[in-house]
């Protein structure tokens, strides 16, 4: 993780979505693209704070098909959490 942080072209989203991923016990170079784009959204909101489905789906502005498997790579691993309610559907970063 030293390394890590020698490389200051990072964005501190990006250093939380690292963090994240390492308490997990997950390294981001697994994950693609576009999930680490989720995730960094993700990271941006607040980690206990839910964000609706909807809302972070446009923010990442990814199609379909890539948003699919960006979610399912990212709650595959546990590290972020779909949940349904009468209020909608949201996602939460573990």
């Amino acid at each position: 993780f030293v390394e890590f942080l020698k490389y200051q072209h990072y964005s501190f989203s990006y250093l939380i979505v690292e963090l994240i991923a390492l308490y997990s016990g997950f390294t981001l170079k697994a994950l693609s693209e576009d999930a680490k784009e989720i995730l960094k959204q993700l990271a941006t909101q607040g980690n206990d704070a839910p964000i609706p489905l909807n809302q972070l789906k446009s923010l990442v502005g990814l199609s379909n098909k890539k948003w699919d498997k960006g979610i399912k790579q990212l709650t595959q691993n546990k590290l972020a959490q779909v949940s349904k309610t009468d209020e909608g559907i949201f996602i939460t970063a573990l």
